[in-house]
């Protein structure tokens, strides 16, 4: 998935680069709105207790995501943004769940306020595309065996998107990130269990500039 995602981000500047109408994003404030779902990811699920130590790359099912921002388009292509998200996924266990005799019943909720940098690369065809980064303060919220934990810590992400322009203020938007949720260790009943929760996310969205 990291060598696709590298292949995309080449493809789009390369059309981006070749591209002869250079339409760049309008400069000057807007606020975006994204809906979508974590896809595909990964939960490194490591568990202990006596008798019995394993660990697992459990499979994320797909989940809910939503994210609000509020950002600025600058003269020279680059972008800033604050952004605060949400996403919820179910963690699919099953080989730790025979190894240990019982269901960790596993799901985990991200919540983030982020800060984004984007690079705006110009127009491939009709479509605005950018690429992007982003650090934050995440929590994490997992529930294994019955209960419920939060862990907060440094969340980050990478992005690709296209906007598609509507009128000079309105873009509807299609994104790409991958994002990386705090890590996660909690002890319950003799039982150590310890998360770290990759997603990658697919978006849609609108965005209206002022």
């Amino acid at each position: 998935m990291k060598s696709q995602l590298c292949v995309a981000v080449v493809g789009l500047a390369v059309l981006a680069a070749s591209g002869a109408s250079a339409q760049s994003a309008p400069v000057g404030p807007y606020v975006q709105i994204n809906l979508g779902s974590a896809v595909a990811g990964k939960t490194d699920v490591s568990a202990s207790t006596v008798g019995f130590s394993g660990s697992e790359d459990a499979d994320l099912d797909a989940g809910l995501f939503v994210s609000a921002a509020f950002g600025m388009n600058f003269d020279n292509n680059f972008a800033l943004e604050g952004e605060v998200l949400h996403a919820k996924n179910d963690i699919d266990t099953a080989d730790i769940d025979r190894a240990l005799g019982t269901s960790l019943d596993a799901s985990v909720k991200t919540t983030a306020v982020m800060a984004n940098a984007y690079y705006n690369l110009g127009a491939v065809g009709p479509i605005n595309a950018r690429i992007g980064a982003g650090l934050g303060y995440g929590q994490a919220e997992y529930e294994m065996l019955g209960g419920s934990d939060k862990e907060g810590g440094l969340a980050w992400q990478v992005m690709v998107a296209g906007a598609y322009p509507v009128s000079d203020k309105v873009s509807l938007d299609v994104g790409y990130r991958y994002l990386r949720a705090p890590d996660y260790d909690v002890t319950d009943a003799g039982v150590k269990v310890s998360a770290e929760t990759g997603a990658h996310v697919v978006t849609v969205g609108a965005r209206f500039g002022f």
